[in-house]
């Protein structure tokens, strides 16, 4: 038997049982009633902006769409959203978007003369096309889970999109307060006595209802005015005397509307009179809401995680959504996501329980049973005013609150966007708006330098041990090696500064004039092809004022890119790393002084005469202290090509380079190791034993063949019993040895800086 599922079946149900306790049922009704208030009018007023002027005989088809539609997606997202007061309904944004389409497309069939009937199956299937294709969108995008990627979207992009959606719902508040589209050509129209009486009071209302919502923090004002406002409605009538009859052949009711159900099944047959050329022409447009509603509804659900402080998991939000959309989308409905109000609503009142959202979304499913009648009497004042509420909030957000919060840039951008949808067009004003972003941020970008650091030869040199007289000269003419460690991403706008900085340290010395121009692309994620042509001018330059290029730490990813776009000359080298690129150009730099004139080399002797005379007492010191060391220690003859030991072999003891090479690398299993320092006569490699040996990171490959002396742990413990003297000179040697390559390890990290 399994106890576990015994277990978590008890659970479920002692949870269920749990919402029906008092202390549970009447929050969660309170709540239910209050939302369900709110989105049955926010839903109507839709229907009103959507269904308008050539398709206002559609209404109550509009409204059963819209309802239907909110019923799917409520009912599956309070079952099955990853936060249990995640309320979703049809959206704001989407029908904004969609109300300009389908003016377009109406105007047009109008023209055309089509049927009552072409006009409805071409709306419902605009409506169907842009829900399901929402809902795949969402689904793909949490089964890739790229949920994130959505949110690179420019933020003041996002908020002239809202801003200009909050536009959209304003006007549609006139629009459907005052019985006709409001332009340029219909202005003077709206200020006829007759039409101020339609829409200004709903302006006000609307505006005197925006301004209570932010004074006062309480639930129940929005609801409670909604219903006030139609109490008060009727209250007018009776005092002017004016009958039910005459205020709805006035135009001041959304009906009548006839009795029975507000949905009936879509039919078949009247798919084969839809303007498919219409809807294609509009297929940008609709195509721009998949990307909309998932946006809105990610930043809805965000908005949720902080007002709940609970994470939200994002793709099931997403997959949810998108699962409830493709069923609403079957029903006619326009596509819905996370409302946030009501999501948190029903936080404040029942948190953590999702009776509240099934209450809400069950009154919807009732209120399409019981008909249209009931929605007769609903005043057109009141679902215009709800449409100017929802939009001029969201124009004052993003034109008043965020105008000492963003930047000045941004809110031009948010502004210019908002111009550009109300007199051009939506899809106009958003690519307007991504294309100013892009090109802002193209230009703080190149602004960026991409020049880690800067260096010479003279402060960061190679790993490999060189002679004093060598040491000499790489310290003199060092500074013909300029070394350019990069990083971030480069494009056109970078390399070219990379090109100005380049010409202007060439410039500044002429007196020493540069030979070679190390440019390390370690900490570069790659570049475009633009990038690539400034590069080639890079080259071009260098070319003619004679400097050899080397580039280092290039990625087999980078230079595909270099080799396909033929960018090749003799004047370029490439190496691994920068240790090899500096060996090349230190190389190059002391076989130009091979055969120094007399009075160079009395020069390079005289400059050098301490350190040389300091080199040879050590090297002698060094012989002095093997001969007297010989009994305890073994000899090795070494050949180029063998390990020393490698990665992960036990090292204990001390070896000691009598002559020979030794290059002591890191990672030694792959391809191109890194070399963390080249060793000759006079070094000692090795460690104190601890006991089981130790296992060491690098590995020691032998480069030229010679002679190694080996001092085990026996041999040191017997150096220690039968010399102390002897030990003492041992250890300081050692001491010395390490001091000294500490030293050049800080003059390569103040190189770095």
């Amino acid at each position: 038997m399994d106890f576990t599922k015994i277990h978590s079946g008890n659970t479920f149900l002692f949870r269920f049982i749990r919402l029906f306790k008092p202390d549970s049922l009447v929050p969660a009704v309170a709540a239910g009633i209050t939302s369900a208030v709110l989105v049955i009018a926010s839903q109507i007023s839709f229907a009103a902006m959507l269904f308008s002027q050539n398709f206002s005989s559609f209404l109550v088809q509009g409204i059963g769409f819209l309802l239907f539609g909110t019923f799917i997606l409520g009912i599956i997202n309070a079952v099955k959203s990853s936060h249990p007061n995640c309320m979703v309904e049809v959206q704001d944004a989407p029908i904004a978007i969609l109300s300009i389409p389908l003016v377009t497309m109406g105007a047009q069939m109008t023209a055309d003369a089509a049927s009552q009937e072409t006009i409805f199956y071409t709306i419902v299937l605009t409506l169907m096309t842009s829900t399901l294709g929402t809902g795949l969108f969402m689904l793909v995008i949490a089964r890739f889970k790229l949920g994130n990627l959505v949110r690179f979207t420019p933020y003041p992009v996002i908020g002239g999109f809202l801003a200009g959606i909050g536009w959209i719902l304003f006007k549609g508040g006139i629009d459907v307060m005052a019985g006709f589209s409001v332009d340029l050509h219909s202005f003077s129209q709206l200020l006829e006595p007759m039409t101020l009486l339609k829409w200004v009071p709903g302006l006000v209302f609307g505006l005197f209802l925006y301004y209570l919502l932010r004074k006062f923090n309480h639930f129940l004002i929005l609801p409670g005015m909604v219903v006030g406002a139609i109490v008060l409605f009727f209250i007018l009538l009776n005092i002017l005397g004016i009958s039910f009859a005459q205020a709805e052949s006035a135009g001041w009711f959304l009906g009548p509307f006839p009795t029975g159900s507000l949905w009936e099944p879509i039919s078949l047959s009247g798919l084969s009179l839809v303007r498919w050329d219409l809807i294609l022409a509009q297929s940008f447009t609709i195509c721009s809401i998949f990307i909309i509603s998932t946006i809105s509804l990610l930043l809805n659900a965000s908005g949720l995680e902080l007002i709940t402080k609970t994470d939200i998991d994002l793709d099931n939000e997403l997959a949810t959504n998108g699962m409830a959309n493709i069923l609403a989308s079957f029903v006619g409905s326009s596509p819905g996501y996370v409302t946030l109000s009501t999501s948190a609503l029903s936080y404040r009142l029942t948190p953590g329980s999702r009776l509240s959202g099934i209450i809400t979304f069950s009154i919807c499913g009732c209120v399409l049973i019981t008909g249209a009648s009931i929605f007769s009497g609903y005043p057109r004042l009141l679902a215009g005013a709800m449409l100017v509420l929802i939009g001029f909030d969201m124009l004052w957000e993003w034109l008043y609150d965020s105008f000492g919060k963003l930047p000045r840039t941004d809110y031009c951008i948010i502004l210019v966007i908002i111009v550009v949808i109300a007199g051009v067009g939506f899809l106009e004003g958003i690519a307007t708006g991504i294309f100013i972003a892009v090109i802002l941020f193209v230009i703080n970008y190149s602004r960026i330098n991409i020049i880690k650091s800067s260096s010479s030869a003279k402060h960061l040199q190679s790993n490999v041990e060189r002679s004093v007289p060598y040491r000499w000269i790489l310290n003199k003419k060092g500074d013909q090696v300029l070394i350019l460690q990069l990083h971030g991403f480069i494009f056109f706008g970078s390399a070219n500064q990379l090109k100005g900085r380049i010409e202007c340290q060439v410039d500044a010395m002429e007196k020493n004039p540069l030979k070679y121009i190390v440019m390390d692309f370690q900490n570069v994620n790659g570049f475009d092809s633009s990038a690539l042509n400034s590069f080639e001018r890079i080259r071009q330059y260098t070319q003619d004022k004679n400097i050899s290029l080397v580039f280092v730490n290039i990625t087999a990813g980078l230079k595909k890119q270099f080799e396909t776009s033929n960018f090749t000359s003799d004047r370029i080298n490439i190496f691994g790393d920068l240790d090899h690129g500096l060996e090349w150009c230190e190389n190059k730099i002391i076989a130009s002084e091979a055969t120094p004139s007399r009075s160079k080399r009395d020069e390079i002797f005289e400059s050098t005469f301490d350190d040389i005379d300091k080199a040879l007492e050590q090297m002698e010191h060094f012989e002095r202290l093997l001969s007297l060391m010989d009994p305890c220690l073994q000899q090795i003859h070494i050949k180029k090509g063998q390990f020393l030991f490698q990665k992960g072999e036990p090292i204990q003891g001390f070896y000691f380079i009598k002559s020979g090479q030794v290059s002591i690398m890191m990672d030694q299993q792959e391809n191109n190791p890194t070399r963390l320092r080249e060793m000759g006569p006079g070094n000692i490699i090795g460690q104190w034993d601890e006991g089981e040996g130790n296992r060491v990171t690098p590995s020691v490959k032998i480069q030229k063949s010679g002679e190694i002396f080996y001092l085990s742990p026996a041999g040191l413990g017997m150096l220690e019993k039968t010399d102390l003297e002897l030990s003492f000179k041992f250890y300081k040697y050692i001491t010395q040895n390490l001091s000294e390559r500490l030293s050049k390890s800080n003059n390569i990290i103040q190189g770095l800086i």
